[in-house]
């Protein structure tokens, strides 16, 4: 009866009381071990250690909602135990469920707990090729939120040396035959590599004739090709006779590195007074910003830059970098359909609808909507969205790019 009475506190009762009941379910989950064959009794600690834990857990990246309680839960003891419970009882779907839900949303804040429960891990493993839908995304979110803190953020920044020393060294033959397949000049090795010649031979060129006008023209293109395309530490130097070490060099320009000179070039580029001119200057100076980590800053122009060029989809493509995903998945859809897009463009749009409608999807449905729920409809919408959009760019896009591991990520969903 006192178990009945909790469980019933913890599904209907407010966060306070789950939170005060958590800090009791160290001695609780030793029920599962102590009356493992009594399902009623695994069935109901489990779903009791589910909510009650769940409202310590919760919060987004950063913000546990109860991180001192936290500490004190043997979280690696009661994930062995829960798991324990769901192979002893398999055909209880109550306990299942409510063992996935346990095991999935305590992997963000609770994640050093399951390098001593690897069964917890095996768990989540197995039920993402589970026929339930919900159970399936709990368990992929789990994953991915597991390995939270101890992801590497990706590639922001390329050093050109690097890469065209790589190439030197050969590209593998399987690989090499890819490219030629595809197209080398399509590639984004040849692209980037091409665009940082280009690149060097621009501000060789500006140091001799200062012409800051021709040198935004051709850093808009660049801009437009690949994203590498603008050097983040690159000056002009030269070697000291007297002490054989390079030094900066003065040329004259308003600028020491060179990605400075993108907003002194916007600004030239605006004084001309040309709508293509002043759609190149946003574009330079949006490009900055986004060199600078002012992404928000950046969409804030694209919003504004738009309203004048609609149809240029490297606005859109800014305005895509922010953090929400409802609105980086709008906008995403929106330019890729633009008249006015590259390559590059396009396929930085692409995998970024890809991640952002199945980011929206999976969290949907994480929500345990019922069929023919309009949020159910909804994340199976956005998965499908996600899916359709990551074949296109897997059979379209550059077998080089280097979002290729990422998007090929949502077409692996277990059948």
């Amino acid at each position: 009866m006192a178990l009945r009475a909790l469980v019933t506190v913890t599904r209907h009762g407010g966060a306070e009381i789950r939170v005060k009941l958590a800090t009791h379910c160290n001695t609780l989950s030793k029920l599962i071990s102590s009356d493992a064959s009594d399902e009623d009794i695994c069935e109901m600690v489990v779903s009791i250690i589910a909510h009650a834990v769940g409202a310590v857990t919760e919060g987004p990246e950063n913000s546990c909602a109860y991180p001192k309680i936290l500490q004190k839960l043997d979280i690696s003891t009661m994930l062995k135990l829960v798991v324990q419970a769901a192979k002893q009882h398999p055909k209880n779907t109550a306990l299942f469920q409510h063992a996935t839900e346990f095991i999935a949303f305590s992997c963000l804040h609770a994640a050093k707990a399951y390098a001593s429960a690897p069964e917890a891990v095996r768990f989540l493993v197995a039920g993402m090729r589970c026929s339930d839908w919900v159970i399936r995304c709990c368990c992929i979110g789990g994953l991915t939120q597991l390995h939270r803190w101890e992801s590497e953020d990706d590639q922001r920044s390329l050093d050109p040396k690097k890469l065209i020393s790589a190439i030197q060294r050969g590209i593998p033959p399987r690989l090499n035959d890819r490219l030629i397949d595809y197209g080398f000049d399509r590639c984004e090795l040849y692209l980037t590599i091409r665009t940082t010649n280009e690149f060097q031979h621009a501000f060789m060129q500006c140091a001799q004739d200062h012409d800051l006008y021709a040198l935004g023209l051709k850093l808009h293109k660049f801009i437009l090709q690949t994203e590498f395309s603008i050097s983040t530490e690159g000056h002009y130097e030269t070697i000291n006779e007297r002490t054989g070490k390079r030094e900066k060099l003065n040329v004259g320009l308003p600028f020491d590195k060179w990605s400075d000179a993108l907003p002194i070039c916007a600004e030239v580029l605006r004084k001309r007074g040309h709508p293509e001119d002043a759609e190149a200057a946003d574009i330079l100076d949006i490009k900055f910003k986004i060199m600078r980590a002012r992404v928000a800053e950046a969409a804030k122009q694209a919003e504004e830059a738009l309203k004048r060029s609609p149809d240029c989809a490297y606005f859109y493509y800014a305005i895509s970098l922010s953090a929400n995903h409802v609105v980086s998945l709008r906008t995403s859809k929106k330019g890729i359909k633009c008249k006015n897009i590259t390559p590059f463009v396009r396929w930085q749009m692409t995998q970024r609808a890809v991640e952002h409608a199945g980011e929206l999807g999976l969290t949907m449905i994480q929500q345990s909507p019922g069929k023919g729920d309009n949020k159910w409809e909804e994340g199976i919408a956005f998965l499908i969205s996600s899916y359709e959009d990551a074949k296109v760019f897997l059979n379209q896009a550059p077998p080089d790019n280097r979002h290729m591991k990422n998007v090929s990520y949502w077409t692996e969903y277990p059948s």
